[in-house]
């Protein structure tokens, strides 16, 4: 089979998006499949065995202050490599712009589309003061995602919530963790030792993740400062990190930076409780792998985040906009061992049923369902003629580009 991967953002992006595209990709090729990579901005021509192609990219004015960049597809390089290739899916990890001009030449080309839902990127808005344009983007969302054959939700409340905001032909593609990497076995008493300063009656809060607005670690931060025998450790970086410094008391927390491997593996293991408070997930691999490695996890009761919490019964939910629940859960925690221990286990036996392997196969499933659905190539073009916005230069009429297909489709 060959697969047209469009990823929105560079290979080296941190996030769980990249981490499940890496395994996706593992999993395709060492299964004798091929696969064409569309990213952005990449130093190399080859990832993971995948084949890469790539897009320049830009800032988005109101995100200078990040990472998060928009694509600027290049269609004659789009149409071309997609041609010599000759996918038999295209599977678009989430359209903003990239993402959009896979879909609209999946249309032209006859081949199936399949779209993996992964981040609630409307409601990132409200963070960084664009919450007026929530509608606008879930209403974009709504009309790319109804344009593919199939889309694929990360979980079942996911799911429920694409198909009340208008989205149709969902599926549900879960997610798996490596519960030899990611497992008790890994703590380390002397890492320990070297954060609890001397009190091993402390207990380490971890948090795992980028360090950005839509983390919505703010809105945590009165609950968490004053907790007796607590270290804060947070492993991850980004802007917020310098407000976190300044706010959180330097005697109790941690900033390990961006943590990778190996090392990654012994941080979990070696903390005892997981806080979570992000409600802008798909599904978030950064709970399984806590929950692989036997943390017992509080967290915000938001999509994505619950379906795990629920199903592994290992942790508390506290109700968005409730952060004051968020002190006696971890004190409920930190003072009773065998509640700890009981949810470790619950957490632990959870992870261990969910391999990757098995999630992947659900997903060629649906590659294999889509293909049987098929296509007829050129569709689009029948539109165009009436299509007036394709009558103004900007949008390079007589060319065959994604703007053409897709003004045309609206």
């Amino acid at each position: 089979m060959k697969i047209a991967l469009f990823r929105e953002l560079p290979l080296s992006f941190p996030g769980g998006v990249t981490h499940v595209m890496n395994i996706l990709i593992k999993y395709l090729v060492s299964n004798g499949h091929e696969v064409l990579l569309f990213v952005p901005d990449s130093p190399v021509d080859n990832h993971l065995g995948a084949k890469v192609v790539s897009m320049p990219s830009f800032h988005f004015p109101f995100l200078k202050n990040t990472k998060f960049r928009l694509v600027k597809p290049v269609p004659a390089v789009l149409e071309e490599k997609l041609r010599l290739f000759k996918p038999d899916i295209i599977h678009i990890l989430h359209p903003i712009t990239l993402g959009l001009a896979g879909m609209c030449y999946g249309e032209e080309l006859g081949v199936p589309v399949v779209c993996s839902y992964h981040t609630q990127y409307h409601l990132y808005l409200d963070y960084y003061k664009m919450g007026i344009l929530k509608k606008l983007m879930w209403f974009y969302t709504r009309w790319v995602f109804n344009k593919c054959d199939i889309n694929i939700a990360p979980c079942e409340s996911v799911a429920q919530m694409m198909k009340d905001g208008g989205i149709n032909r969902i599926g549900v593609w879960g997610r798996g963790v490596d519960s030899e990497r990611f497992s008790p076995k890994w703590r380390n008493n002397g890492f320990r030792e070297k954060y609890l300063q001397g009190n091993p009656n402390s207990k380490i809060i971890l948090y795992v993740g980028r360090l950005y607005k839509e983390k919505n670690l703010r809105k945590i931060i009165s609950e968490i400062k004053n907790i007796d025998n607590t270290v804060f450790m947070f492993a991850g970086d980004g802007p917020e990190r310098k407000y976190l410094s300044r706010i959180l008391p330097a005697d109790k927390t941690v900033f390990l930076g961006r943590v990778e491997n190996r090392d990654l593996s012994q941080v979990y293991a070696s903390a005892d409780i997981f806080l979570f408070p992000s409600k802008t997930e798909g599904c978030p691999n950064v709970v399984m792998e806590a929950v692989a490695s036997g943390l017992p996890v509080i967290a915000v009761d938001a999509y994505g985040v619950k379906d795990i919490v629920q199903a592994a019964q290992c942790g508390f939910l506290y109700p968005d906009g409730e952060e004051i629940c968020i002190k006696p859960m971890l004190d409920k925690l930190i003072c009773n061992d065998t509640l700890r221990q009981t949810l470790s286990a619950n957490a632990r036996k959870f992870a261990e049923s969910k391999t990757w392997d098995s999630v992947m196969d659900v997903l060629i499933k649906y590659y294999k369902q889509a293909m049987k659905t098929g296509r007829i190539p050129g569709l689009v073009t029948q539109h165009r003629k009436n299509d007036i916005l394709l009558k103004f230069s900007m949008f390079n009429p007589g060319k065959k580009n994604y703007f053409k297909i897709f003004f045309s489709r609206i």
